[in-house]
């Protein structure tokens, strides 16, 4: 077995499984998981996949790029969250019942 492989190999191990990530490359798939981990705020799941990936051949800068995208998720997600809590504060929404309206929260 070559080094790539071998890398390769180490890295499907120590990642989430899931059939329909298959058509995802190794190294991409740990990106994606990277990146999600990051956006979701999930530290546990950081301390495991980081140190995977750089072990398995993943450069340090592919690491940092997928970081940086989470990081631009997770900021724009936030200003839209609080966007729409001023919205509903300044409408003072309300049910009758004093809930949270339905359709808010489905």
């Amino acid at each position: 077995m070559d080094q790539d492989s071998k890398q390769n190999s180490e890295i499907k191990d120590d990642c989430l499984q899931g059939d329909e990530l298959g058509i995802l490359a190794v190294p991409t798939k740990a990106l994606v998981e990277i990146g999600a981990a990051a956006a979701l705020n999930c530290h546990t799941c950081l301390h495991h996949l980081i140190p995977a990936a750089l072990n398995n051949g993943i450069l340090a800068e592919e690491v940092s790029a997928a970081l940086a995208v989470a990081g631009e998720i997770r900021t724009r997600a936030a200003a839209v969250t609080d966007s729409l809590g001023a919205t509903l504060v300044n409408r003072n929404e309300r049910h009758p019942n004093g809930n949270i309206p339905d359709e808010i929260c489905g």
